[in-house]
């Protein structure tokens, strides 16, 4: 088949949606297809599109990013002339200039697509009434004639029938992970050589964007409870500043942990691989998630989750076998739980095990692309 791709944004630091659309990618390449990529030109990462050798990557000149709101101009003439091509359209998030502009020329030319919100269709985030104009104008159309939408779990499967969409058109299928690029992990140590650290320090490892939604200074308040408790214990937060930065570190430094927590910026490849195998477990304390790979990365390291009851996370997590669940906005829980994972090496590595065979057994991507290429076939047969 002959497969595009649509995506606002295409670099790791984009976050799981562009990783989970670059590894799509990969595997449907992988399997013969061939597949191309509408995308802006936005901090796009060419050592990403160097490494799809076999995947067409188009990326279109940004005029305006205001909003995260990528504008593309370009697109509309490539669209206009190519989509024609196509068999199937996947379309990646939902509130996009590129989504807009490929699904009017998909109508027109009759090629079905495929709409993954990816979580982005609550307004919780921040610019209501922008996201409002946009689903009057563009929004409510682009999912009334998607020929199928793709939900993650559950929770999102509501969201899309609040939406006006029949279920008999969504299907889940979740995220996935290679489990081959973990399959040769790093030796111990690297990480905290790099950063300074000590060998015997206890990390505790934050993956995700610097955003409040994400739920960090839950976080950073439940470390201090127990920071005195642990003296060899070190928080590590990783990832892009979404806003929220300067806000952390006021909290940091009021709490008097500055010399207790490392923040690192964004971490890729293999020092992201260093972290996760130097660390003692992950913790994602977000107040909202639908589906984020942080969990599925930190299993396939051996490493346990502890995080919110919210959203997808109980799906992802077993709770007590291989992670804790906490109330959402808890630090006093949080921190029990923290302090029982601190405390017990060999429990903790035990439950670092389980998590990697959860991960192997449920979420690999020879599962979920077998699932992804029978609903692309279904719709191309139609």
């Amino acid at each position: 088949m002959k497969i595009l791709q649509v995506i606002p944004f295409f670099g790791p630091h984009h976050g799981g949606s562009a990783r989970s659309t670059f590894e799509i990618s990969k595997n449907l390449s992988m399997r013969g297809h061939e597949v191309t990529i509408f995308t802006s030109d936005c901090m796009l990462s060419q050592e990403w599109v160097d490494s799809l050798p076999e995947v067409k990557v188009r990326a279109f000149k940004t005029w305006s990013a205001w909003g995260n709101f990528f504008v593309t101009l370009d697109i509309v003439e490539q669209a206009r002339h190519s989509v024609s091509e196509f068999d199937v359209i996947h379309m990646h998030n939902y509130r996009s200039f590129q989504n807009s502009v490929v699904s009017y020329f998909a109508r027109k030319k009759g090629v079905p697509y495929v709409l993954q919100a990816r979580g982005s269709l609550p307004v919780i985030m921040g610019k209501h009434q922008i996201k409002w104009v946009y689903d009057i104008i563009s929004g409510y159309g682009l999912l009334k004639n998607a020929s199928r939408v793709i939900a993650l779990n559950d929770m999102e499967v509501c969201q899309y029938v609040n939406m006006g969409v029949p279920s008999s058109c969504i299907s889940t299928i979740p995220n996935g992970i290679d489990m081959a690029e973990f399959s040769n992990l790093p030796s111990e140590g690297g990480f905290k050589k790099k950063f300074g650290l000590g060998k015997a320090e206890q990390v505790i490892f934050f993956l995700g964007r610097i955003h409040r939604i994400k739920g960090i200074d839950i976080l950073v308040k439940a470390f201090a409870d127990i920071s005195n408790q642990f003296s060899r214990a070190k928080l590590v937060i990783s990832g892009p500043d979404d806003g929220y930065l300067g806000e952390l570190k006021t909290l940091i430094s009021r709490l008097g942990l500055e010399k207790r927590v490392l923040l690192t910026g964004p971490l890729y490849g293999l020092s992201k691989l260093e972290a996760f195998v130097d660390s003692e477990f992950v913790v994602l304390p977000s107040r909202y998630e639908t589906f984020p790979n942080s969990v599925l990365e930190a299993n396939a390291c051996f490493k346990p989750v502890v995080a919110t009851n919210t959203g997808s996370l109980p799906q992802l997590i077993d709770d007590t076998v291989t992670g804790f669940l906490f109330e959402n906005g808890n630090p006093d829980e949080l921190s029990k739980h923290i302090s029982r994972l601190l405390s017990d090496h060999e429990f903790t590595r035990g439950m670092g095990y389980k998590a990697h065979e959860f991960v192997k057994h449920n979420f690999s991507y020879d599962t979920v692309m077998d699932l992804l290429e029978k609903l692309y076939s279904e719709l191309v047969n139609n």
